[in-house]
């Protein structure tokens, strides 16, 4: 699916992670509805990135 930018097997309650980035509500919930044949799933909105694209590793100068 195009929205899809990022996906993420992880440990814990739930199996994936998966990033969309999408234009509308609307397109979201279409999203979420066309997914909902492979399971349930639980939708969190990121509201603010207070830390963006930070290294993990430290850089060697």
């Amino acid at each position: 699916m195009p929205d899809v930018v990022e996906v993420h097997r992880i440990s814990g309650e739930y199996n994936y992670l998966i990033k969309v980035v999408t234009d509308t509500m609307q397109t979201l919930e279409a999203f979420i509805n066309s997914s909902g044949k492979y399971g349930n799933s639980t939708t969190l909105i990121v509201m603010s990135t207070p830390i963006e694209n930070k290294d993990i590793l430290p850089t060697m100068d």
